[in-house]
């Protein structure tokens, strides 16, 4: 039993005879959906670029905080310390009368000593102002960055909601949704089209697939037919792809010799043709502990 999908342009299809359905006169035309793909894939890029950037930046704001911190906890102490020995300037008794100041002018009075040390705590109090001041400007300088960022982020996140709107052909799968026209999102649509046929070793379709085969035949049926029946071919022949980066259409290898593929449809499944005895079925790629890389043709 093939499997059962929801389909937008189905919906639309269907009521096509309606003219109440039927497009107005110098209505738009229908958005190139290749173009359309490639401007989410890039869109999703930026966005996990920017979510690295505001995991770095998050360490580097924490680093900001703790030196704003121990710069104004070492501004507080100087201003203390300076504060002390005004004090004490200012206690030192003047003398009592000429003979005892004329002594004091030769011999040194106490309080030079303190006043010496009060004008160097001065110094040192202003030195550790403006450290920590500017500790406070690069604190703010980072606070400033990380909101730009996920200022950024979210304006790019909005982008790529309205070109998911764009893409007309969405497909939907036990929750798992394929969006857009091009060559991947076709194929990975053919591929659950066949949901429930069975596995035959060496079989490419159209009522029965090995693994390899139903990968062949799905491409074939999104106009990139010759692929060659052969997990091995079908690893060199594509671009490699690391696991974060995956996207609907990308072949899924398994096991160390890559001897098993299936066709990622996101939302961290695939489909594939397991083996004999079983059927096409979909997969949650964490059910497999044997990955062993991805490629995209």
């Amino acid at each position: 039993m093939k499997g059962v999908r929801f389909t937008l342009a189905a919906v639309v299809l269907a009521g096509a005879a309606s003219p109440l359905l039927a497009p107005p006169a110098g209505a738009a035309p229908k958005p190139d959906p290749d173009r359309l793909q490639q401007r989410l894939d890039g869109l999703e890029g930026q966005v996990r670029d920017l979510d690295k950037e505001i995991a770095a930046d998050q360490k580097a704001l924490l680093a900001a905080q703790n030196a704003a911190f121990a710069a104004a906890a070492e501004a507080d102490l100087r201003r203390a310390a300076h504060r002390d020995l005004v004090d004490q300037v200012a206690a030192v008794p003047p003398p009592v009368n000429l003979l005892q100041a004329a002594f004091l002018r030769i011999a040194g009075s106490p309080s030079d000593d303190l006043e010496t040390r009060r004008d160097a705590a001065a110094q040192a109090a202003a030195d550790a102002d403006a450290a920590a001041e500017t500790a406070r400007a690069r604190l703010q300088e980072t606070v400033d960055k990380v909101e730009r960022i996920r200022d950024a982020r979210a304006v790019t996140a909005a982008r790529i909601t309205q070109v998911k709107a764009d893409l007309r052909d969405a497909y939907t799968y036990q929750g798992v949704t394929v969006w857009g026209g091009g060559t991947a999102a076709v194929a990975t649509r053919a591929a659950l089209d066949q949901l429930g046929d069975p596995y035959v070793w060496a079989a490419a379709g159209p009522d029965a697939f090995d693994c390899s085969g139903l990968v062949v035949w799905a491409f074939a049926q999104a106009g990139k037919p010759g692929l060659p029946h052969y997990t091995g071919a079908l690893w060199d022949r594509g671009t490699k792809v690391a696991r974060s980066a995956l996207r609907p259409g990308d072949l899924v290898f398994f096991n160390a010799s890559r001897s098993h593929v299936g066709i990622y449809i996101g939302e961290g499944k695939f489909v594939q043709a397991p083996s004999s005895g079983d059927v096409v079925k979909i997969t949650p790629l964490a059910d497999r502990r044997d990955y062993n890389g991805a490629v995209r043709i």
